[in-house]
């Protein structure tokens, strides 16, 4: 466990960065398993003044290529989930994508992505095809939004797009029907030097950055 403490962009705010990295786990498995998870503890005043802190996170999780169906079902919320009482179906209409290029089938664009690539050797059948981001807080930091929480959810999405390169984003999809607003933004870990690579895009330095 890491702890990083810094200063908000504007200079004023105290924040406290923690960040939990895990083992990538068995390899050999298709099915995602998480990177790293960052909780960010953001210190402010609510309105009758008094100090109050939020916790912003950010989870990333590493998918291949028997995951993605799975990940688009619950993501588009394709059919009801039995594994997942948070989800009230009767808000999922509140749901909504910030990316530009929606996609309907995430196997098609990602192998879209990859066959882009004209890469000269075969993709491993253990490869990563998928990375994934939740941002997300706690209740108290959306409910100073007055249910008007589209603008953090659009700053994030063009941050992390910045990240991971435009032509690689799959969908930011913000969930609005379960108990916290959150946000899944999907990515083909493309490098910049056309690699279908996470482990280089997720270095040390690159998540002190996010």
């Amino acid at each position: 466990v890491t702890t990083v403490t810094s200063l908000q962009p504007q200079g004023i705010l105290p924040v406290t960065t923690v960040t939990i990295s895990y083992s990538s786990g068995d390899s050999r498995k298709a099915l995602h398993y998480p990177l790293v998870t960052t909780v960010t503890v953001v210190t402010k005043k609510n309105i009758t003044g008094e100090k109050v802190m939020s916790y912003l996170v950010l989870h990333m999780d590493k998918f291949k290529k028997d995951a993605i169906r799975g990940i688009q079902s619950h993501n588009r919320r394709e059919r009801e989930s039995h594994s997942n009482p948070d989800i009230d179906y009767n808000r999922s209409a509140g749901n909504y994508d910030l990316c530009e290029n929606l996609s309907s089938n995430y196997s098609e664009t990602i192998q879209n992505r990859i066959d882009d690539l004209l890469m000269t050797k075969a993709v491993r059948k253990d490869a990563v095809h998928m990375c994934g981001l939740v941002v997300s807080s706690d209740k108290e930091f959306f409910d100073q939004f007055n249910e008007d929480e589209t603008d953090f959810f659009e700053e994030a999405t063009a941050y992390l797009t910045d990240f991971v390169g435009k032509k690689n984003v799959i969908l930011a999809m913000v969930h609005m029907d379960e108990k916290t607003p959150h946000m899944h933004f999907l990515h083909v870990p493309v490098t910049p030097d056309r690699k279908l690579s996470a482990n280089s895009i997720y270095t040390r330095a690159s998540l002190k950055r996010l």
